[in-house]
């Protein structure tokens, strides 16, 4: 979550942090975007850091911006195809957003470079690989993928060459704890999130269970590791020193673990139905604040993560939650998924 810093950041000049502010208390539905079918479903999406725009991916290919105010689509960056193969990712760089710049990944292995001021985008390399996620890190010199050959590759922003790759392992679950601690990735990638200050840290979660603290300037590259989040989307998200995971399980979907430990902090409760809680995506807010989707009660709730009050929830039509975003704290958050539309909403 690179560009967590820098919306702190842009906050603050803005005047919109008041050390006075009252907590959230609600969370309220501000409008719908309509999307035809022929878009396949919204596989991605993301606000630029100055929450004046909404990036979506969809599941034919598709890559479209929106006004994150009032909804208007602004610009398609690329067109979707009948046959298309869905963006899984949509990231924008953290310096040069201010230039509309953007990268996204497909599941066809494409990685793309798009401008969302001139209304293009054009394929920068192709990877052997399904590509389920992307993100540059915080000085925005380097990013990196993840995906179903479980290998994380590291890029060169400037040059877009590759500087590292850290190939997955088939072991899912070493023999000791020295070499669980050490182990690469067994099993598909689906989160990946740079650290929101050092610019050589970064996390990866998946179908192993295991979340995988990440250092480039070694060798091996995992550095620590901890057990149990099952991601199956992009629920992994890492502010000040707790790392929250949104697990793709009947139940204890919903934690909170600390960065520097690896310990299990608390298990959010989330209310589901019977059928269990199966969270695809979650994120921090302010004020104590967590949101998080997936196909269980499919709807984004938004809990205290101390209280375990529920302050709020959207849906969207009773369709699974596939992907949510959020910018300003929480003041601005969008999701989608299976609905022919996407929802916008904010924290009161």
């Amino acid at each position: 979550m690179a560009r967590r810093r820098l919306e702190e950041a842009l906050r603050a000049s803005q005047g919109i942090v008041d050390e006075n502010e009252s907590p959230f208390t609600s969370l309220v539905s501000k409008k719908k975007i309509d999307v035809p079918d022929r878009n396949g479903g919204v596989y991605s999406l993301q606000f630029s850091p100055d929450g004046k725009h909404l990036v979506v991916g969809f599941g034919n290919g598709c890559c479209q911006v929106f006004d994150a105010v009032n909804g208007q689509m602004l610009k398609e960056l690329r067109s979707g195809q009948r046959k298309g193969l869905p963006l899984t990712s949509v990231c924008y760089h953290p310096q040069e957003y201010v230039n509309g710049v953007l990268y996204c990944t497909g599941s066809d292995g494409k990685v793309m470079s798009c401008n969302t001021e001139k209304g293009f985008s054009e394929e920068v390399f192709t990877e052997k690989n399904e590509i389920m996620t992307m993100d540059f890190s915080v000085d925005g010199k380097m990013f990196a993928t993840g995906g179903n050959d479980t290998t994380v590759r590291l890029y060169d922003v400037k040059t877009n060459k590759l500087k590292f790759t850290y190939h997955g392992t088939n072991t899912v679950v070493p023999d000791s704890e020295t070499a669980f601690q050490s182990a690469r990735c067994g099993r598909r990638i689906l989160a990946l999130k740079f650290h929101p200050i050092e610019a050589n840290i970064f996390l990866t979660g998946g179908w192993d269970d295991v979340v995988k603290v990440w250092d480039s300037r070694t060798t091996n590259g995992v550095v620590r590791a901890f057990s149990g989040p099952h991601i199956c989307g992009n629920g992994l998200d890492l502010k000040g020193d707790l790392v929250l995971t949104a697990s793709w399980t009947q139940s204890d979907a919903l934690q909170v673990w600390d960065y520097e430990t690896c310990k299990l902090v608390k298990t959010i409760p989330f209310p589901a139905s019977a059928q269990g809680e199966f969270l695809y995506a979650c994120q921090f807010c302010d004020h104590d604040i967590v949101i998080a989707g997936g196909s269980g009660s499919n709807d984004l709730k938004a809990i205290n993560m101390h209280t375990n009050q529920v302050v709020g929830s959207i849906d969207i039509g009773g369709k699974t939650v596939a992907n949510v975003d959020s910018t300003y704290g929480g003041r601005q958050i969008a999701l989608g998924g299976a609905a022919n539309f996407i929802a916008l909403g904010s924290l009161k």
